[in-house]
Formats: structure tokens, C-alpha cells, sequence
């Protein structure tokens, strides 16, 4: 063997070194989705990072896919445990084979955006490596979406903004539900430091202790971080497909509870099974009270959780609503709280809006940021790799028609600019305005091209 850190395989020199990234996607049985998933992640324009895709012993051509996608890149990895294992216990199976400096976690119907990994390099380097990465994320309903009017439409926040969040002030947010928990230090579509996943292993016994490995493990980073990294800038795709655990569990019976209570991981005792999100992010505070992560002090105040709880339930189908005020009138009771009231005063309303207003541009509810909207079918769409080739390519500093629309509307609204000025400033948001309306009336468009067109014009104005 050579005395470089090299070796030989099949007479080819490989070079050995670790990588910066792994991103680990675990499935089962999905191989129609885990394709075009793979291929948002292979079309990354860099070189320092593994793919691991860890499969559950599927019985479809999972394999078969892997192998195609070991043909477009050398640094593709398959594994596979001795036996189906359940969610918690598969992605612990998968994460002990990571070897890079950071691990992130992608679901096999998501996907990341364009360039995701050369920014979150650039972020990482910029804040010194913190133990942490977030982002918000693009949002992709594949055509077999469960969501009733969500078929085929996708969403791109049109934010840029990256700053460094206290853990203990979102900790507390997290505990009042005031703070939406995927915008805490996920591993799924997220980034986390192995420094600090191996610490939290250490604490606990093994880094997923509960059967909702994606909510806990942005509790237990945060228990165990001073700070982590923000981006409101997207770096990952969240794709809602007909196989989606999370989409399905708020629609179908409750004979379907796989998702939450598999494997020796049982849904927390003190919270009775319910798939409202405030008691989710509970059961997961709970089982880091259990594994040393928190103290009893962050134990949720039970009159919030109730109130909250039942809120949550209201966005669920009919059934999982009954179903949630059933399980959460269980959990008020332990406590001496009557949770009618509550459930009362908040009816039940079938929603059968459409997802999308009338303009392209609407506000994210979870930050109270613009983002657009987009209708697949027009553009021939149909799987989130096309979603992802209609993104912008450059990196957020060359993505400059969102933020120059961002700076014009900030500097009219908070009048930091000449009075002169204003005048101007706000022809050029109408002439933004009445292209976006151009775009929402034809649909017949790709995001990269508009919004290159409308930096090009506003250049030469």
C-alpha cells in the first residue's frame, strides 16, 4: 500500500479522505421517490461529501437505484441492516456509519436545493463551525400529496437572511409553542456537528430516544448547544408525497400508527397517542427529560400544551381531529384540567381552501416572510428533481432579484431613504408587482428564468 494515504482498488489510485458532509438518506420501499431524491443530491456542484443511503431491506429496486446512482458518483455508499428495524432504531443503524464532520439526514421523497452544499460550507466557515445549521425549507407536494388541493405545487422562500439563534431562548419558545419546532437544529434537513451528536450519544446511551427521531433530535440538540446557525436562505427540500409519514399520520385512521409506535420506543406514557404537533414536540421533551438531556424544569406547562394541542388538531382531516381531542382530554386529566372548554371554543371546520391566494407572492406563516408560489403542472413537472432544476443555480449572493425586491420594500417601509427617492423605488416594486401578476395568470414559467429577466431589467432602469 502506498504511504500517502492512498490505496489501490482495481488498479485505480483512490484517494482517502474524510468527508465534510455525509448526508444520510434512510428508506424502505420507496424507490420511485428515492430516484429523483438521489438526484438532487448527486447534481451538487461539490466534491467533499458522502452519500449514505441506508436501506431497510426493502423488497422493491432500491438496490437497483442505488447502484445507478453509484454509476454517476464514486462517493455514494449502500448499507443495509440485518433486519427491518423501526424508524428510530434504523436512522441510529445509519448515523453510526457516518464519518463526516457534519451529518444531515434527508428524507427519500425530499431533496436539496442547488448549490445547498457549497452555501452551507460558506455558512459554516463564516460563523467559525458552529454545532448547528438550520434553514427554512423549499416545499414540494409530489402529484400523489395527501393533502387535498396540494397535488403537484411547491413553495421557495424568497428570504437571504443568516444569523446565529440562542438554544435556551428557542428551547423556551419551544416549550410555550411559540416557536415552530422545524425551524429548531434538525438532522433531518439540517446540519449538525458530529462533535455534538456524539456528545448527546454519550449523555443518553444513543442519539434517538423517541419514535419521532425528527422532533427530537432538534429538542436534544438545543438542550446541549449554546447557539446554533439560521439560514432563512433554503437548503433543503421538504417533498410531501403519497408515502410521507408526517402528511399521512394527520389523514388516516388511527389502525395506522407505525410512524409513532414501533420497535421498543413506545410513544412517552405521560402523553397519550396523538399526532397534534404541540403534543408531538412533547412527547419529545418528555423523552429528553428521561435520557438526562433537561431537567424536570422543562417539563411543558400542561393548561398551554392543552390549549395548543388542540389548535394543532384543528388543521388535521375530521377523524384525527376526534382522535386528538380524545387523546388530549386524557392528558388534561392527569393534570385535574377539564379540556372541554378549550375544545369548545374552538370548533372543528372542514378546510377546503385552496393552498394558493390569488397572487404568486404570499407570506410564509412560518417566519412571516414572503415566499412564491408555484403550480408544477404548467412547467411539466412532476417529481421533485424537476423542482429542483427549476430553482435559481447561483449561490444567494448572485440571487440578487429576490433580495434587491426585499431591500426596495424594506427601505419604503421603514422610510430610510430620501424623500426624493421614494417615488422611484416605488415604480420599480408596481413594475415588480405587475410582473409577478404576469407569471400568476400564465404559469407557463420557470422560476430561474423571471427572476433573472427581472434583475436584468431592474439593472438597466
Amino acid at each position: 500500500m502506498p504511504s500517502n494515504g492512498t490505496r489501490v482498488i482495481n488498479q485505480k489510485l483512490v484517494i482517502s479522505m474524510q468527508p465534510y458532509f455525509s448526508i444520510v438518506v434512510p428508506t424502505l420501499n420507496r424507490c420511485d421517490t428515492l430516484k429523483y431524491t438521489l438526484d438532487t443530491i448527486i447534481d451538487q456542484n461539490y466534491e467533499a461529501f458522502e452519500l449514505i443511503v441506508s436501506d431497510n431491506c426493502s423488497s422493491d429496486e432500491t438496490e437497483e437505484i442505488v447502484k445507478a446512482a453509484q454509476e454517476k458518483r464514486a462517493n455514494v455508499r449502500y448499507i443495509k441492516p440485518p433486519r427491518t428495524l423501526s424508524m428510530s432504531r434504523h436512522w441510529e443503524f445509519a448515523l453510526s456509519h457516518a464519518q463526516g464532520e457534519y451529518v444531515a439526514f434527508v428524507g427519500d421523497d425530499d431533496g436539496m436545493v442547488p448549490n445547498a452544499l457549497p452555501k452551507a460550507h460558506a455558512i459554516l466557515a463564516q460563523f467559525k463551525q458552529p454545532e448547528a445549521l438550520a434553514s427554512l425549507n423549499c416545499e414540494y407536494h409530489w402529484p400523489s400529496s395527501p393533502l387535498a388541493g396540494h397535488s403537484n405545487i411547491a413553495r421557495y422562500p424568497l428570504t437571504s437572511e443568516v444569523y446565529e439563534c440562542n438554544s435556551l431562548e428557542c428551547l423556551k419558545k419551544t416549550l410555550n409553542f411559540d416557536f415552530p419546532y422545524r425551524n429548531l437544529p434538525l438532522i433531518y434537513n439540517g446540519f449538525l456537528k458530529k462533535y455534538i451528536i456524539n456528545k448527546i450519544k454519550s449523555k443518553a446511551g444513543s442519539f434517538f430516544k423517541s419514535c419521532i427521531p425528527d422532533v427530537y433530535s432538534g429538542i436534544a440538540v438545543v438542550s446541549q448547544t449554546e447557539s446554533f446557525v439560521f439560514s432563512e436562505s433554503p437548503l433543503f427540500i421538504y417533498g410531501v408525497s403519497g408515502h410521507s409519514n408526517g402528511a399521512n399520520s394527520s389523514r388516516k385512521k388511527s389502525s395506522d400508527k407505525s410512524f409513532f409506535i414501533e420497535d421498543t420506543i413506545p410513544f412517552h406514557k405521560k402523553i397519550p397517542y396523538c399526532v397534534s404537533i404541540p403534543m408531538l414536540v412533547a412527547e419529545s421533551i418528555y423523552q429528553c427529560i428521561d435520557a438526562n438531556l433537561l431537567d424536570k424544569t422543562f417539563l411543558p406547562d400542561p393548561e398551554t400544551l392543552v390549549e395548543k394541542a388542540v389548535l394543532g388538531s384543528l388543521i388535521l382531516g375530521k377523524e384525527r381531529y376526534l382522535e386528538s381531542v380524545s387523546a388530549i382530554q386524557k392528558y388534561a386529566e392527569q393534570f385535574g384540567i377539564n379540556a372541554n372548554d378549550v375544545i369548545k371554543s374552538h370548533p372543528y371546520v372542514e378546510n377546503s381552501s385552496n393552498p394558493f391566494p390569488d397572487q404568486i407572492a404570499w407570506s410564509d406563516k412560518i417566519l412571516d416572510k414572503d415566499a412564491l408560489g408555484m403550480k408544477m403542472d404548467a412547467v411539466g413537472v412532476r417529481d421533485i428533481h424537476g423542482f429542483y432544476s427549476c430553482l435559481p443555480i447561483g449561490l444567494e449572493e448572485e440571487n440578487c432579484s429576490i433580495s434587491l425586491f426585499n431591500d426596495i420594500r424594506a427601505k419604503i417601509e421603514t422610510n430610510k431613504i430620501l424623500n426624493n427617492d421614494i417615488e422611484g423605488l416605488k415604480n420599480k416594486v408596481d413594475h415588480l408587482n405587475n410582473e409577478i401578476q404576469w407569471m400568476t395568470n400564465s404559469f407557463s414559467w420557470k422560476i430561474t428564468s423571471p427572476l433573472r429577466e427581472m434583475l436584468t431589467k431592474f439593472k438597466n432602469n
